[in-house]
């Protein structure tokens, strides 16, 4: 039997892990941040402190979302 397509799938995987992330973030001294902050610019911090318009080549996202995320 054919189950769910696979878009369909891949979005309550999606919805679920981000349900997930915001609850455990919710539990510590950073619950303001969002997914979108750990995915566009806290990833690319491991190595040190970057600049935003460093950041924008790196995580491919527009000047202004680095921004408002990094105002944050």
């Amino acid at each position: 039997l054919p189950g769910p397509p696979l878009p369909a799938l891949l979005d309550a995987a999606l919805t679920r892990f981000v349900d997930r992330f915001q609850a455990l973030i919710e539990q510590t001294p950073h619950a303001e941040l969002r997914l979108a902050h750990s995915s566009n610019v806290l990833r690319w911090l491991q190595g040190g402190p970057q600049r935003p318009a460093d950041l924008v080549g790196l995580s491919g996202v527009s000047k202004q979302a680095i921004s408002q995320q990094v105002a944050r």
